[in-house]
Formats: C-alpha cells, sequence, structure tokens
C-alpha cells in the first residue's frame, strides 16, 4: 500500500513540475507576443518609409539617365557641325 501511495506521489509531483515548466513557457510566450505587437506600430512606419525611400531613389536614378542622355545628345549635336565643315573644307 506505501508503495502504491509513494508511486501516485511521485507522479503527481511529476506532473506538477511538469504544469509549473508548461506555465513559465506560456508566461514567456505571453511576453514575447505582447512585446512583438508594440514593435508592430514601428514596424509598419519603417516599411512606409523605406517604401518612400526607394520610391524617391528609383526617381532620382530616372533623371539621373535622362539628364546623361541629354548631355550625350547634346554633346554629339555640338559636334556634328565641325564634322560638316570638315567636309566642307575637303
Amino acid at each position: 500500500m506505501q508503495a502504491s501511495f509513494d508511486a501516485a506521489m511521485a507522479q503527481k509531483q511529476a506532473l506538477e513540475d511538469d504544469a509549473t515548466a508548461t506555465q513559465r513557457k506560456m508566461d514567456s510566450a505571453n511576453a514575447l507576443l505582447s512585446a512583438l505587437a508594440g514593435e508592430e506600430g514601428r514596424w509598419t512606419q519603417q516599411s512606409k518609409e523605406f517604401d518612400d525611400t526607394i520610391q524617391k531613389l528609383t526617381g532620382l536614378h530616372a533623371h539621373l539617365r535622362s539628364a546623361a542622355l541629354a548631355n550625350n545628345t547634346s554633346a554629339l549635336a555640338a559636334c556634328q557641325p565641325v564634322a560638316a565643315l570638315d567636309l566642307q573644307g575637303q
């Protein structure tokens, strides 16, 4: 009878230890979820700022390419009259 009681008490203690460990894990998980929920607003704002920056950089890149093309075109146009003069001189 004592052996049965001791086995039941050992099983009870093991279950209590397991329940305590599980409760600690749940508390840690809830704390983590609460901390992450607080970060959601900051992450959302930062994501919008990144999108704005990407849009600005993309627009700047297109503008710079257009300016470079215009610059190269005007340089070529400036060289053409000189070439025409060379042909006339021959």
